[in-house]
């Protein structure tokens, strides 16, 4: 038992479970270092299947490495949906089933953005925004459909469904305003969301969230308004 107890303890201390939705607004989530074991699971507010979507949430980081910023994996597919910082200063890739679309971004110094991204499976379009501004409209997985049980993880990036995490891929920094539909935005509803409008977020809403965190994550006021 003297052995056993304080093994106990840690493993309570370094887990935080939200069993009822809160308001998280003001608030963000603090990836403090370089780790495989830190990272928030967030919890849907519907399970179903998904041929549309929109993700968007402010990150601040001065990473220079890769990164996952938005990990979504189901049973069948641990990048479902994946918002991916690249290999080098100004790479960012947005991942639908399996397959990937790149886009390069002007980088001048470290700062909080907002990263919103669209995509529609009727058309297969894909679009990424940066703090409210579009990129150029590319295409992946036409008449695809993102399958239902989805594990959605900030911090890390998941190579198997909610696991598989590698501290080269690990996210350092600071994530909050997460949001995520399952329609298309358009670029007045996500500039909306960018200067803090709200737009009826169903699938993930940041002012309504479950959540659970492991490691050493913390959840603080936000410094970046």
């Amino acid at each position: 038992m003297e052995i056993l107890l304080p093994l106990l303890l840690l493993s309570v201390a370094s887990s935080t479970a939200v069993q009822e939705a809160i308001n998280l607004g003001g608030k963000v989530f603090i990836f403090p270092r370089t780790s495989s074991d830190s990272y928030v699971t967030l919890s849907p507010q519907l399970d179903k299947a998904l041929r549309n979507l929109t993700v968007c949430l402010r990150a601040y980081s001065d990473l220079n490495r890769p990164y996952s910023l938005f990990s979504l994996a189901t049973q069948g597919n641990s990048n479902d949906v994946l918002l991916f910082k690249e290999a080098g200063s100004a790479v960012f890739s947005v991942s639908i089933g399996g397959e990937t679309v790149y886009y390069t971004v002007k980088e001048t110094y470290p700062a909080p953005r907002q990263y919103c991204f669209t995509w529609e499976s009727a058309s297969g379009l894909v679009q990424l925004f940066l703090d409210g501004n579009p990129l150029v409209r590319k295409g992946l997985q036409k008449g695809y459909s993102v399958s239902r049980g989805a594990r959605i993880i900030l911090g890390q990036d998941q190579d198997s469904w909610g696991g598989g995490f590698k501290e080269k891929k690990s996210f350092v920094g600071e994530i909050g305003d997460v949001f995520m539909w399952d329609s298309v935005l358009t670029l007045d509803q996500i500039r909306a969301v960018d200067s803090g409008g709200i737009t009826s977020p169903n699938f993930l809403n940041w002012y309504e969230m479950t959540y659970e965190e492991k490691g050493s994550v913390v959840t603080a006021p936000h410094m970046w308004y």
